[in-house]
């Protein structure tokens, strides 16, 4: 007897029905299997992942890692976040050719682990949480080396607080005051710490703000601060005024301001800050106060600009003011009034006299007959005038009931060299008497938040800033941060600037931490502020990771800043009356 059939075989319908199925369970399985392999391939990368927050960073794109000796290195520099690792794709050799090392501050080395896994090469980074690191990727063999991308992984959840605070229950439009002392350093205060007493007044208005340490303009002189303190723009895109040609910021923040319905208006004692250069561009009122003596120019006096800002502001409180004042007591010529004229000044201070060799005699003697006259005990007397008339205008504001509401930003443009190194007097250097700056920031519903802010701004910071104050996204292309916005140790904050001559930029410094590298030519100069405070001393031979890590830092910063085929500072891609404005009004200055 044949052994007994299974009903399926016996059943000529099921049988068929069998085989019809097979193909589908085959495709079944084989879509498990896929499942299954692609769960075993994340195993090995599981290594890879930061506990925490990921950031990701394409290095190559910042120009933060490029080949090095016939492509048979790459280095990367940059400054790592916490449990970083980097992540390397596309390598060209085997993983058991590949070689890195750590490269430190001093310029030691230390071998690194590579990591292989199914999709990338990984290198651990941890024992180097945020450092600035220079790591070599090579091969052993010294095959060439490619990647097809490199990228940075860590934890960024460790955030520094922002600088200033915003808080519940804060007027939803303050009003707001932007102060600039025009040429005021902030090393010459004593609210800064300096030996005279040149700031009584904004040492007590100092202890109701924010007041930050390490505020830095972007530039060296007007037309680098200002456009970048309005439109948060750098020196190189904005060229030193701020009419809307191709590449400009496209708002500047008087006229983000007047989109919150407030009554905007600029008083100015700078006359090379011209309407036609696109300074008034948001204000509704913006006036540049000239003053005569015998019919000759001379600087309106602050107590002047202020009476005309109080009238404006006082004419109209339906709607919240914007108000920018712009004083020039500080500027050469020094020549402060009684009872501040001589308050210092006993006779001529011995400094070395500035270079002249291969000048026109007529411009060498005009640069020595004004240079003559830079007297740093007289700039003394200055500081100690404006500082005076400050302390007026803020009783007056009180007086009037606007220190309840009003939030008041204090800075400067640039600062003054003073005769260091022979310089004459400002806009030739990036050195730290030139683009250290005061910063101050009165917000009235915060009184006791009183701080000294040691971390790195810029005068570009300021106008994210004030947009983020009134509740208004920056837009995308200012180049600053709003200070109420947390930083991380990752992405610190610091301060970009440059020194245009013409269509080029000449000089470019960037702060960052204790740091401050500046570039000029073939020349780079690493200064280390915290025990160096003049920036006086070249540590880059100590230091040439860091040295690396800043000079590539400012390249990819100043990627997209400008096109350099664009005129300069000297051209500035005006028509010949504006030309014809700016030089009058240089003239007046005294600077030709």
């Amino acid at each position: 007897m044949p052994p007994s059939s299974t009903a399926a075989e016996t059943d000529p319908e099921r049988r068929r029905s069998t085989t019809r199925s097979r193909p589908a369970q085959r495709i079944l399985r084989l879509l498990m299997l896929a499942v299954v392999l692609a769960v075993i391939a994340t195993w090995p990368e599981a290594s890879e992942q930061p506990s925490g927050p990921i950031v990701q960073t394409d290095l190559l794109a910042t120009q933060q890692c490029r080949p090095e000796g016939d492509r048979r290195t790459i280095a990367c520099d940059f400054r790592t976040a916490r449990e970083s690792r980097l992540r390397l794709t596309g390598v060209s050799v085997p993983a058991q050719d590949l070689m890195a090392e750590a490269e430190l501050e001093n310029g030691d080395r230390e071998p690194l682990t590579v990591e292989a896994s199914l999709s990338a090469d990984v290198i651990d980074l941890e024992r180097y949480d945020h450092r600035q690191l220079r790591t070599l990727i090579y091969t052993k063999s010294g095959a060439p080396l490619s990647l097809s991308g490199i990228e940075l992984r860590g934890v960024t959840e460790n955030v520094n607080g922002p600088l200033a605070y915003l808080e519940p229950g804060i007027p939803a439009r303050p009003n707001i005051l932007l102060y600039v002392v025009d040429t005021l350093r902030a090393d010459r205060m004593s609210l800064y710490g300096y030996k005279r007493e040149t700031t009584p007044n904004l040492d007590s208005f100092g202890k109701k703000s924010v007041v930050f340490d390490h505020a830095y303009s972007n530039g060296a002189d007007t037309r680098a601060g200002i456009p970048a303190l309005l439109a948060s723009g750098t020196p190189n895109q904005l060229r030193g005024h701020m009419t809307k040609l191709d590449g400009q910021p496209s708002a500047s923040i008087a006229e983000l301001i007047k989109r919150r319905v407030y009554r905007t208006g600029g008083f100015q004692a700078n006359m090379t800050m011209l309407r036609s250069l696109g300074f008034a561009r948001g204000f509704d009122t913006y006036e540049i106060l000239r003053t005569t003596v015998d019919d000759e120019p001379v600087k309106t006096p602050a107590n002047v600009l202020h009476e005309r800002a109080l009238e404006w502001i006082t004419a109209d409180p339906r709607f919240p003011f914007f108000a920018y004042i712009q004083t020039m007591d500080v500027h050469n010529p020094y020549d402060a009034p009684p009872p501040f004229r001589d308050r210092y000044y006993e006779g001529p201070t011995e400094r070395p006299l500035p270079d002249t060799s291969g000048m026109e005699p007529d411009a060498a003697q005009r640069i020595l007959d004004t240079y003559v006259t830079l007297e740093p005990d007289k700039y003394d007397e200055c500081v100690a005038y404006a500082d005076h008339e400050i302390g007026n205008l803020l009783a007056e504001l009180e007086r009037l009931g606007y220190m309840s509401n009003t939030v008041i930003i204090i800075t400067s443009d640039h600062g003054e060299s003073l005769g260091a190194g022979a310089r004459f007097p400002h806009g030739t250097s990036l050195d730290e008497e030139i683009v250290r700056i005061p910063l101050l920031i009165y917000l009235p519903w915060a009184p006791a938040k009183h701080r000294r802010v040691k971390e790195v701004v810029s005068l570009v910071d300021l106008a994210p800033t004030i947009a983020d104050l009134i509740g208004l996204s920056p837009p995308p292309d200012f180049a600053g941060r709003s200070l109420f916005r947390p930083r991380t140790k990752y992405r610190p904050s610091y301060a970009l600037g440059e020194r245009n001559i013409a269509e080029q930029s000449v000089e470019w410094f960037i702060r960052e931490g204790p740091w401050k590298l500046r570039i000029e030519g073939d020349s780079t100069k690493l200064s280390y502020i915290t025990k160096d405070p003049t920036a006086s001393k070249d540590v880059s031979d100590q230091f040439p990771n860091i040295t690396r890590y800043l000079a590539r830092r400012i390249g990819a910063l100043d990627e997209g800043s400008g096109d350099e085929s664009r005129p300069g500072k000297d051209g500035l891609g005006l028509d010949e009356e504006q030309l014809r404005e700016v030089g009058e009004a240089m003239r007046l200055l005294g600077y030709e």
